[in-house]
């Protein structure tokens, strides 16, 4: 059973991956749209009023859509680049790349902390 702190995660996350580019719902495939939900009402309505239906929609898309991580996106870019023990790069920091602009929550370059955060588009 999803918290409702985590089913509200999911559905932001979701939110953002079928927002046009001026902000506003542009989902046709969206699985909580109104047509593609089970009950009909528009997805907002139905995560709130009626978990029995958002809850299962929720969990399948967050199976099928892991948060990329900005370590997966530098594996990806990058595949011979050697890593630490830790399998992150040891020598530079995510913010160097402009993945952030802040690294004073990480404890060093190499952290699994800093590699570990989602990525955003740069």
């Amino acid at each position: 059973m999803l918290t409702y702190k985590k089913a509200c995660e999911i559905r932001e996350r979701m939110c953002e991956t079928y927002k046009d580019p001026f902000g506003s719902c542009a989902g046709e495939s969206c699985p909580m749209r109104d047509k593609l939900n089970g009950d009909g009402r528009p997805c907002k309505k139905v995560f709130l009023e009626n978990t029995e239906k958002a809850e299962p929609i929720l969990t399948d898309w967050d199976e099928k859509h892991p948060i990329r991580t900005i370590l997966d996106e530098f594996k990806e870019n990058y595949p011979n680049a050697p890593l630490n023990k830790y399998g992150t790069p040891s020598d530079f920091c995510p913010t160097e790349l402009g993945y952030e602009t802040d690294c004073s929550k990480c404890p060093d370059s190499g952290s699994i902390v800093c590699w570990s955060r989602p990525a955003k588009n740069k």
